[in-house]
């Protein structure tokens, strides 16, 4: 004689753990479903990070590059044009490097400081305006100035990208 409901449908054992199961079973389905319907999410977003992060990048390290070997590429007219020797040209080119040497660290103290989208700001913005200077130089002591700060603006714009950049992944990915 059935006691309860339950125990009348054919199946099911006394103590219902079938029910258990099949429930279980439900709920883990649902959860898989769920889990897929996230992962989907996240790798939407994951490709809409790399699309327009990655893709922005991407064109500051070919300007980085850009910006650094055009000096090569104007020399002998800028040489000609300012009447720098082959010393000023030298000296004006390695200076670049000094203060990129001398900067990279206190940059990065700074960014974590500040935070890296302030700092990414101030120092591409920065690199722009130092490199936009460049049109307007007319003698020894300015092209050494402009090579010092632009320098000391891009010392710290390659390492604060890829912070920030590295931010956006876990390190799973």
């Amino acid at each position: 004689m059935a006691l309860h409901a339950s125990d009348a449908r054919p199946g099911l054992r006394s103590d219902g753990s079938e029910r258990n199961e099949t429930s279980r079973s439900m709920i883990s389905t649902a959860s898989e479903t769920a889990g897929l319907i996230k992962d989907n999410r996240l790798e939407a977003v994951y490709s809409k990070i790399s699309r327009r992060v990655l893709s922005l990048f991407v064109v500051v390290v070919v300007l980085n590059h850009i910006d650094r070997t055009n000096l090569a590429y104007a020399a002998p007219s800028m040489n000609r044009d300012l009447g720098f020797g082959p010393q000023t040209y030298g000296l004006g080119s390695s200076l670049f490097f000094l203060t990129f040497c001398i900067f990279q660290i206190p940059s990065n103290l700074v960014m974590v400081r500040v935070g890296v989208r302030r700092w990414l700001s101030v120092l591409l913005v920065g690199w722009g305006v130092a490199a936009s200077c460049f049109a307007l130089i007319y003698n020894a002591p300015t092209f050494f100035t402009l090579r010092l700060v632009l320098g000391v603006f891009e010392a710290g714009a390659l390492p604060a990208m890829w912070y920030h950049l590295s931010q956006f992944y876990p390190q799973e990915r």
